[in-house]
């Protein structure tokens, strides 16, 4: 919803929006079920499991039979996101990239080869969500938006400090949502964070104020915040050591 309201009201040409890990298509549905409008939206999916792209044709082809929706394409390849090119057929660059990348790598030769590919970016201990945000980040043109579901530990981790550095210097943080543990039931005991990010077309850009904001819902016991705040955060972020996207700003 963040990304579709922050990309409405663009030129009348189709949005084109690629999801690098479309799993059972989660993402894609969710978008055609909400639409912008009269916009027309090109979605492109990718995923190395073939099983997955099956599931998410067969639920595509179910929504968009009931739904009689004209407006949304769906095209899909089995492809590494991270290191093989896009079908060529397909553009170069997106108008916005989401997802919820997978957390972390299962075999350590995989591991090596994204560190090696995404040095200085990546070294020791890192998670592969962060290779995604990179390759993102190279197929997003000026003012592309930039939408994924992260573990919390994005915001603090000292291995995400080069990429988080990198995201300040060229993007501005629209929205940083924070949901309470066990949102997720796979991983009950981490916190799930979405943020939604939008490229500067040059560094004369006005910076664009974040909001950050606790999701609502009942989960997490009363004393979870349930505030929603609209700051500076990307200035703040910048100046603190190891420049963490640390949720406690003031509004300003």
């Amino acid at each position: 919803q963040d990304a579709l309201r922050d990309i409405a009201g663009r030129p009348a040409r189709p949005i084109k929006v690629l999801d690098l890990s479309v799993e059972a298509g989660q993402f894609p549905i969710t978008m055609m079920a909400t639409g912008i409008g009269d916009q027309k939206i090109q979605f492109f999916g990718l995923d190395r499991d073939p099983i997955a792209l099956q599931l998410t044709r067969k639920l595509y082809s179910f929504a968009r039979e009931r739904s009689g929706d004209r407006r949304f394409r769906l095209a899909l390849a089995n492809r590494d996101s991270i290191f093989d090119e896009l079908p060529s057929s397909w553009p170069r660059e997106f108008d916005a990239i989401v997802g919820n990348p997978p957390w972390a790598a299962r075999r350590k030769e995989y591991t090596e080869r994204v560190r090696a590919a995404y040095r200085p970016w990546l070294a020791d201990n890192f998670d592969l969500y962060l290779a995604f945000m990179l390759r993102a980040d190279s197929l997003l043109g000026p003012g592309g938006v930039l939408g994924m579901v992260v573990p919390s530990a994005f915001l603090f981790n000292n291995s995400a400090f080069e990429v988080r550095s990198h995201l300040l210097k060229n993007y501005d943080v629209v929205s940083l949502r924070i949901f309470p543990r066990g949102s997720f039931v796979e991983v009950p005991c981490i916190i799930p964070v979405s943020f939604l990010l939008v490229k500067r077309r040059d560094s004369s850009s006005p910076v664009r104020r974040t909001t950050i904001a606790y999701d609502a819902g009942r989960r997490g016991g009363a004393e979870r915040p349930r505030t929603s705040t609209l700051c500076d955060a990307r200035i703040f972020w910048q100046g603190l050591p190891g420049q963490p996207f640390h949720p406690w700003v003031r509004p300003n």
